[in-house]
């Protein structure tokens, strides 16, 4: 997965990542590779406000955690 750098994301003012993300979730729509949307989605991530994008990483986690489960039954 690639990761942008969310504290330097976040570090920007709010209507920078505003723009930033509307641009990312267009470019997300369109984008033809998978590469090129994690790249998005990453990006999109990245400037979520804490109370969106927190529930997300908890949900990925959790997914994470209970497909290592299954393997190691």
């Amino acid at each position: 997965m690639i990761n942008v750098d969310r504290t330097r994301v976040q570090a920007l003012p709010a209507e920078d990542r505003a723009s930033l993300r509307a641009f990312a979730e267009k470019r997300l729509f369109c984008a033809e590779t998978d590469h090129a949307r994690e790249f998005w989605t990453s990006l999109v991530e990245a400037c979520m406000p804490d109370d969106e994008w927190e529930p997300i990483i908890r949900r990925r986690f959790d997914a994470y955690a209970e497909a290592n489960r299954a393997i190691g039954e």
